[in-house]
């Protein structure tokens, strides 16, 4: 009975321990079928906006719709750079669209080249020059066209001349100068003259060809110039020319200097 008790028990143990080998096997197994758990996502960085762009790339400002977007002029456009930052600048600067706008942008003119400031010297002398000619060509009653004709001759005359180059007073422009210029300040002036002091007005109508023409003559002295109207003021008449000489004269032979 000894015998077989120990045989028993020998035999319990084995399969015990058998049993324990196989669980243990059984939920090694297990562990190593089973799936890992996931790796959490790493977060994206978006690259914004940086001032110091618009040092490489004149054309391109920060956008109004978005800190992860630039706007180019040249295309009118807004872009993303979120994802390549500079690199996205120059992908879309080396695209055929911006090449192609940026070369039309080249051969268009700019705005400043109409808008002129309010006032240039040069421009000014032009100016003054072309009044100038023709109120001498209506006040010694030169004809319009001979004045067209005189325009152009004075340009091959005087090549070297900015103004005479740019000067033009042709009959269109010059009948503009003297009716809207020298027309309103002759009768400014005369107005003004005509306060203080005595005057005539003198009328006559007549006709010429198809046109009827009734000028008024307005006569009046004037105290602070020799000359009324738009005539400058002589410093010198004729007359005190020669008074002055024949008095120069007498003190001559009255202090017996030959002449």
């Amino acid at each position: 009975m000894s015998g077989y008790e120990s045989g028993e028990g020998a035999a319990e143990a084995t399969f015990t321990s058998d049993f324990e080998g196989l669980s243990d096997a059984t939920s090694t197994s297990q562990a190593d079928s089973l799936p890992e758990p996931p790796n959490k996502k790493a977060k994206k960085h978006f690259v914004k906006y940086r001032p110091e762009w618009e040092l490489r790339h004149p054309n391109i400002r920060k956008s109004s719709e978005d800190v992860y977007k630039v706007k180019c002029n040249i295309c009118n456009k807004d872009f993303s750079i979120a994802h390549g930052g500079e690199r996205d600048i120059k992908t879309h600067e080396a695209g055929s669209q911006h090449k192609k706008n940026a070369s039309g942008r080249a051969k268009m003119a700019t705005i400043s080249a109409y808008l002129q400031p309010s006032f240039q010297p040069e421009v000014a002398k032009v100016t003054a020059a072309e009044v100038t000619q023709v109120y001498h060509a209506v006040k010694h009653h030169i004809s319009y066209r001979c004045l067209d004709c005189g325009f152009k001759l004075s340009k091959v005359i005087y090549p070297d001349s900015s103004i005479a180059v740019k000067a033009s007073y042709g009959r269109t422009k010059a009948l503009s100068i003297t009716k809207k210029v020298l027309a309103p300040l002759s009768l400014q002036q005369a107005y003004e003259d005509l306060q203080d002091g005595y005057f005539s007005v003198c009328s006559n109508a007549s006709n010429k060809g198809n046109i009827k023409l009734y000028p008024l003559l307005l006569r009046h002295f004037n105290f602070t110039s020799e000359n009324a109207g738009l005539d400058p003021p002589c410093t010198r008449t004729r007359r005190e020319e020669k008074l002055e000489g024949s008095q120069q004269t007498g003190s001559a032979a009255e202090s017996g200097i030959p002449q």
